[in-house]
């Protein structure tokens, strides 16, 4: 069973181990109040999330899968459905994702040692998301991310250990990243990012 939580929403995995060949089903959670709500949704049927980010402005989770995808679920619909699915931005599968609120930017990391980097559509228009630009070039798998609001930085924490900082800069049509800090703190794989 795998477990995620935002502070909005609560996701579970789960198959059943004695089916071998069982599809493993997907369940979210609405969190009110840090109590859980009655309002539950089986979201895909065998894509299994790996990391879970919720835009507060818009009521809405991002759920990064192993099928190289983005899930994007508006959490006032009911029943629970997935509004949009962000695609061609990985070949590998999403191991964590984090949401800039200002500039509604998306980040999504997964194990082909890149980050995607989205503008998300707006609620009821999500087919308008689009790539903004792919990070490439990381020292290996990022497991974590963080972004930064007060610096306009994304930050990494990769399968090596290492732990890095990109300026994101979007502007007229485009988007790029500059490495702007890099260390490494420990000799195992960063898996946690928090800002204290």
């Amino acid at each position: 069973m795998l477990y995620l939580r935002s502070p909005r929403v609560a996701v579970w995995s789960s198959k059943n181990e004695a089916v071998p060949e069982a599809i493993v089903e997907t369940r979210v959670h609405l969190i009110h109040r840090g109590n859980l709500q009655a309002k539950v949704g089986v979201v895909l049927r065998g894509t299994v999330p790996a990391a879970v980010q919720h835009d507060a402005a818009r009521d809405r989770a991002f759920l990064g899968t192993n099928a190289a995808s983005v899930l994007v679920l508006p959490l006032a619909a009911h029943p629970l459905r997935v509004a949009h699915v962000l695609r061609d931005g990985h070949y590998g599968s999403v191991a964590a994702v984090a949401h800039d609120a200002r500039q509604q930017r998306l980040f999504a990391a997964a194990y082909d040692a890149s980050v995607a980097v989205w503008a998300p559509g707006g609620a009821g228009s999500e087919e308008r998301s689009r790539r903004l630009t792919r990070i490439t070039g990381l020292p290996s798998p990022a497991r974590a991310l963080l972004w930064l609001p007060e610096s306009d930085r994304l930050a990494l924490g990769c399968d090596d250990g290492v732990v890095c900082e990109w300026a994101a800069a979007v502007g007229g049509g485009g988007a790029a990243a500059e490495l702007t800090r890099r260390a490494r703190p420990h000799q195992g794989a960063v898996t946690a990012l928090h800002l204290h």
